[in-house]
């Protein structure tokens, strides 16, 4: 489901690692091909490894070499991921490269270790989330099941603009 804040989970996680130490992180938009290979390229280029052709294919294979040869701790986050099959060959030699994918798609449980489920809020959560991000006390209005977190983030932004 969109919108229940995957890619907001991934991030903390991220910042966490960068508090902790680790030495590289990359974070890619894996929606697509293109972006997941355009993403690996601007990773790679923030690291100094560059492909002067321009293939990109070379420089996430080049990427690849580079994180599995780095005994720092490294993590790669493909956020969006729409196809295992597009992130599968990207997945392969990345040494202790800590590797986390974001998506709707269910068949990422069979590629990774740790397959973790982010559903929507129920109505008592999602009152709950409204009433002490607002002040206010909304126990009476209607809130449908499961109702995903960022519209209920969206509708505390609103009720705080109004006033």
């Amino acid at each position: 489901m969109r919108g229940t804040g995957k890619t907001q989970i991934a991030a903390a996680y991220a910042r966490e690692a960068i508090s902790s130490g680790h030495g590289v992180i990359g974070w890619v938009n894996a929606d697509t091909n293109l972006d997941l290979l355009s993403g690996l390229t601007r990773v790679a280029q923030r690291l100094g490894i560059s492909d002067q052709i321009g293939d990109t294919d070379e420089v996430a294979r080049s990427l690849r070499e580079h994180l599995a040869s780095l005994a720092a701790p490294k993590l790669l986050v493909f956020d969006n991921a729409s196809d295992p099959d597009i992130i599968a060959p990207y997945l392969n030699s990345l040494g202790s490269t800590r590797v986390l994918i974001t998506s709707t798609d269910r068949r990422f449980a069979e590629v990774g270790t740790a397959f973790i489920h982010v559903g929507g809020y129920g109505r008592a959560e999602s009152v709950h989330y409204l009433n002490s991000r607002t002040g206010l006390c909304l126990s009476l209005i209607h809130i449908s099941e499961p109702t995903r977190p960022l519209y209920i983030s969206y509708a505390v932004f609103c009720l705080k603009k109004l006033g």
